[in-house]
């Protein structure tokens, strides 16, 4: 479905992107993941660094394109609700 009302909404929210952000839990996990992160990575070769990057971009990736395919169906079952209760 390229080009759809969804990716339009999913792409173009930037309030929920901001409320992401300023949500104390999500500050806390991601200031502490940062730290772990940052300890780990000093710990690596110049070798494994590189490999972890590798690693690290494709894991975001994957992150990234199972939250989109996560918010679309829900969306979609969203809607299917709205419209199956509006006519029984």
């Amino acid at each position: 479905m390229e080009h759809s009302i969804i990716d339009f909404i999913m792409n173009n929210d930037e309030e929920t992107c901001k409320k992401v952000q300023a949500d104390i839990k999500y500050k806390k996990i991601s200031e502490k993941r940062y730290e772990i992160y940052l300890q780990l990575y000093e710990m690596l070769t110049k070798e494994q660094k590189e490999f972890f990057d590798k690693f690290e971009d494709l894991e975001i990736d994957e992150l990234c394109r199972s939250t989109e395919i996560y918010f679309k169906e829900g969306v979609k079952v969203g809607i299917r609700l709205v419209a199956e209760s509006m006519f029984q």
